[in-house]
């Protein structure tokens, strides 16, 4: 008797830790932007616990940001980089807009409008293009 309540214990720890890991790893994606890979381990999590509202919060949610790309052809994901990165950032894009390069397009007023290929020119960019949080 021993023996069955200790193997049904285990059996009971394996199923609940292995939800855990698989809602952890669909988190990762998520927050990597692998948006496709997160939703199939949360499709399946939500199979498993269908009353869950965490699971069907983020089924919805990864659908809307997959739908956003599908229409507008970006991601808005704002906890990818920490506030200094993205100061940082910012701070090269005011440096690249005070440049007179043909690659900064302006309105007629002279305020720049975008920038193009900011990456073959600057250094800032040139990494946040090969960003591994990115690729």
């Amino acid at each position: 008797m021993r023996k069955v309540l200790l193997t049904l214990i285990l059996l009971i720890e394996v199923h609940f830790g292995n939800a855990q890991n698989n809602e952890i790893l669909a988190d990762s994606y998520y927050k990597k932007g692998e948006f496709k890979k997160a939703l199939i381990i949360y499709q399946n999590l939500l199979k498993e616990k269908p009353y869950s509202y965490n699971y069907i919060f983020k089924v919805v949610d990864t659908h809307q940001q997959l739908e956003q790309f599908d229409r507008e052809g970006y991601l808005f994901l704002p906890n990818l980089f920490s506030k200094e990165e993205a100061a940082f950032l910012k701070g090269e894009a005011e440096a690249i807009y005070r440049q007179d390069r043909q690659e900064v397009w302006r309105e007629k007023s002279g305020v720049a409008r975008t920038a193009f290929a900011a990456h073959r020119y600057n250094e800032g960019f040139r990494r946040l293009g090969s960003h591994p949080r990115l690729i």
